[in-house]
């Protein structure tokens, strides 16, 4: 039997403001109740296994996150540990900040969009994306 995959937008709303914030997802079930986790650590070995060097700086970013999505290290840190140049971890990060998948919180330090990946509470999640679109990004 096969299931079927559809996209599915889904909205968060600040209960004390109002405000709605869409974000995508894909359902791979007719039953909203039902879930698929991606296991980040194992996507991020995956990654690893089969992608370039550009892959395996995204895996990094995904094993190295915290519950705020934040990652701590430096271009050269990301490079040193993923065995790619520094030019290499720039163009990814650049095109990942281009595409409004990361923002630089500062120097050594990255917020991964939650609509991309963001773990835990409904709560956290409205948390990170408030910082994401107000704090991070300003």
């Amino acid at each position: 039997m096969t299931v079927p995959i559809k996209d599915v937008e889904f909205k968060l709303i600040n209960t004390e403001t109002g405000e709605e914030i869409a974000f995508d997802t894909i359902m791979s079930s007719d039953k909203p109740e039902r879930w698929d986790k991606i296991y980040t650590k194992s996507l991020a070995r995956m990654l690893d296994m089969i992608g370039d060097e550009k892959m395996r700086v995204i895996s990094y970013l995904l094993r190295k996150k915290d519950g705020l999505n934040q990652v701590h290290a430096t271009m050269r840190e990301i490079a040193e540990s993923t065995k790619v140049s520094t030019g290499t971890v720039n163009k990814v990060l650049k095109a990942m900040q281009a595409g409004d998948y990361i923002h630089k919180i500062r120097g050594g330090k990255w917020r991964l969009s939650p609509r991309l990946i963001c773990g835990g509470k409904t709560s956290v999640a409205m948390a990170t994306i408030n910082y994401y679109d107000n704090v991070d990004g300003k």
